[in-house]
């Protein structure tokens, strides 16, 4: 049986990936002012036995992936959709639709899906619960530091673990309720299973500071 641990790691999630894909079909030029550097560089690849190739090109703000054997699943940061890409086609439905609380590095984060060794395929994901809507939580840094409105405050980032059924997530697990304060900044959430067979989460220094 999987153990749980939690690993309180105080690093901030990668702000790059949060934003939405973007892929080497139809960036614009260097030239173009409004082109930032990761939408323009095109990918290095230092080993002439690999290559890369587009598989989907994703418009949503992606925030983290796995592996379901030879299908991929995407997470939306800001909507709580768990999105699959089955032979490089993006499928409608997504396989779940959670609400999240979702300002700055709030939302959707994590996903990880052990091997398994009998018929109930288990999927582990970190969330941004939202007691509402998606982004109900409503923060401010007019002050220099984001202060969240009371009331608005999520229900807190949560580690849960889902069984997955033909085409969707059922029988939600709550394994874990961390906390979301100070602030809605260098919220973690990456999910990874050890060779120990553990679970590790990072929950990052959840940050209410406008600027470092």
């Amino acid at each position: 049986m999987i153990k749980l641990i939690l690993l309180i790691l105080l690093i901030t999630f990668a702000f790059c990936v949060l934003h939405p894909v973007t892929t080497v079909e139809g960036v614009k030029s260097k030239d173009d002012k409004q082109c930032r550097e990761y939408e323009c560089k095109q990918p290095t690849v230092s080993d002439p036995n690999l290559k890369v190739e587009l598989i989907h090109q994703w418009n949503g703000t992606v925030s983290s992936m796995a592996f379901l054997g030879h299908d991929i699943l995407i997470l939306d940061k800001n909507n709580g959709t768990v999105n699959s890409i089955i032979n490089g086609n993006i499928v409608d439905t997504p396989l779940l639709d959670v609400n999240v609380a979702n300002k700055r590095e709030r939302g959707l984060l994590g996903i990880s899906v052990p091997h398994s060794n009998n018929n109930t395929k288990h999927v582990y994901l970190y969330y941004t619960e939202s007691k509402n809507t998606d982004g109900s939580d409503i923060c401010s840094d007019a002050t220099g530091r984001y202060l969240c409105e009371p009331g608005t405050e999520p229900l807190g980032n949560r580690l849960y673990r889902y069984e997955l059924a033909g085409t969707k997530f059922v029988n939600p697990k709550l394994l874990l309720n961390l906390p979301v304060t100070p602030g809605p900044a260098h919220n973690g959430g990456v999910i990874q299973i050890g060779p120990d067979n553990n679970i590790y989460v990072t929950i990052g220094d959840l940050n209410n500071k406008k600027q470092l």
